[in-house]
Formats: structure tokens, sequence, C-alpha cells
């Protein structure tokens, strides 16, 4: 029933290939997203001063909001490989079966916690093994949470080396850069401020947390900046060469990030074989519409 992926550079190429003239729609959209997101939780938590309601506001928002605009962005995902409009309204179709996306988000959550009490190797194999349930679920929203989950397992068997070796071609660059730009900001940032110990210890947090973060964003769509105001002073007193390394490191995890998006979208009709890997047509456009559009 599902077909086995042949290779990362077919699912490349043939994402390169449907997504023409459309990609920066979708980057602007995946800006959108992250504004509505990270953008919002991190202005709760400035005007609440992050105090503990504040962080709690911030938590129930991304609770409540995170996986239907997710599912929005994935959505939209399959309308560019799908060679359907790209309208930014249908970021927030998620909203429509809202508290089933957020079951579905919660499930795997606590699937993949389970199976990384066993080791930490087993809970990335789940989480490759749960990755086609959001699509399933935008396919056919009448499909039960773990219906979806156990459809996601079945098309997963045998082609999570396949997506990881597509996410790791993709990223790996970008994921190096981040962590070099860590390390410079831990070094050198603090020296460059004269930070209090206080500030020091708060950069030194940032630093750190800052590359976990980034690629967090790349597998999961989510970006957070632990302190943007830290972000701004090094960024203001650093040197020229180091923020631009610094940019140049964000915008190219903004870029492949939603590259990667795209890229999985293309796996998953592959796997469901509604994209033939051996012989594609040119500009085919799929009939396979989903959600209540």
């Amino acid at each position: 029933m599902y077909q086995k992926i042949m290779a990362a550079w077919v699912v490349k190429s043939e994402t390169k290939r449907r997504m023409k003239g459309l990609f920066l729609k979708f980057l602007g959209a995946s800006v959108v997203y992250f504004l509505l997101t990270t953008g919002v939780e991190m202005l709760l938590r400035y005007i609440l001063n992050n105090s503990a309601s504040g962080i709690l506001a911030s938590n129930l928002y991304v609770l409540l909001a995170s996986g239907p605009l997710l599912a929005g962005l994935m959505f939209l995902t399959l309308t560019v490989i799908r060679n359907h409009e790209l309208r930014f309204t249908d970021l927030f179709i998620g909203f429509e079966h809202m508290f089933k996306i957020i079951g579905l988000f919660i499930t795997m959550t606590v699937f993949t916690m389970l199976w990384s009490l066993l080791l930490f190797i087993p809970g990335i194999i789940a989480a490759y093994s749960y990755s086609m349930a959001l699509y399933v679920m935008l396919d056919d929203p009448s499909k039960g949470i773990l219906q979806c989950i156990r459809e996601s397992k079945e098309m997963m068997r045998g082609n999570k080396f396949a997506l990881f070796a597509t996410s790791l071609s993709i990223q790996l660059i970008w994921i190096i850069l981040v962590l070099v730009s860590s390390v410079l900001l831990a070094r050198y940032g603090p020296d460059v401020l004269q930070l209090e110990p206080e500030v020091y210890m708060h950069s030194q947090n940032y630093a750190i947390t800052y590359a976990d973060k980034m690629i967090h964003y790349n597998n999961n769509a989510t970006f957070n900046i632990a302190n943007l105001y830290t972000t701004i002073l090094i960024m203001k007193a650093a040197p020229l060469w180091e923020n631009i390394f610094f940019i140049f490191s964000c915008l190219g995890l903004a870029i492949s990030g939603a590259y990667m998006n795209l890229c999985t979208a293309t796996f998953y009709d592959m796997v469901m074989g509604r994209i033939d890997q051996g012989k594609v047509v040119e500009n085919e456009e799929s009939d396979y519409l989903t959600f209540d559009r």
C-alpha cells in the first residue's frame, strides 16, 4: 500500500520542482507563523515581566494555538506540493479541528516521552514513526487520533532513515553555523559588553540555549529565542563580522526550515503513492485537497 522512498535526493529534487514561484510566499507564511506563536509567547512574557503568571499565560497560549497553527502551516506545504493556490488565510485552517489537533499532539508527545524513558534512541525513532500523523489528519479529519498515529507508523516502516537523511542533508550546514555562532556569543559577547555578573550569567544561558532552540525550530517549526534583550545588546556592541554571521545563521535556518517542511510534504505524498518517484508528470496537479477548503 505504502511506497518506499528511494533516496533523499529524490525527495529534494521533486520538492524543488514543485515549489518554483511559491517558496517566497511560503517563507512569508512561515514568518507569520513564527510571529503568531513564539512572537506572541515572548510578548506575553515581556508584558507580564516574565512572572509566574506571564509564564503560565504564554504556555497556555502555546498549548492552545501552536498545534492548530502548525497544522495550518503543514496544510500550506501540501498546498504548494499539490500545485494549489497558496492562501495565507489557510494558515488558520487548523482551528476548524482545534481540539482534535491538540489531542493528536498531546498523544504523540506522551507516546514519544514514554519511549524516551527506555533510551534516547527509541524516543527519536518514535518521533519519526509519528511524523506523518498530522498529514493523515489533514487529508481526512474524520479519522481518529489513534488511527492517524497507526497509519503514520505503517507508512514510516522502512522509511524512517530516508526522512532522517533528507533532514540531515538540508540542516547539517546550518546546525554547524548555529553551534559556532553560539560558541562565539558565549565566548565574546560578555567581554564586548562588559556585562554585570548577573547579566553575564543571563547571556551565558542565552548562548547555551540559542543553538538548542534554533535546531528545535527546524525539527518542529517552532522558533524560540531565550533572551531577545541580550541578543540586541550583543548585536549592538559586537563586531560587524559577528553580527553578519549571526544574521546569516538565522536566515539560513529559516530558509532551510521552510524547505524541510516542504520536503516532508513531498515525502508524505511519495509514500502515499501520489507522486511517482521514477516518473513524474510535468506540471501535474493533484486531485487531493485537504480539510474543508
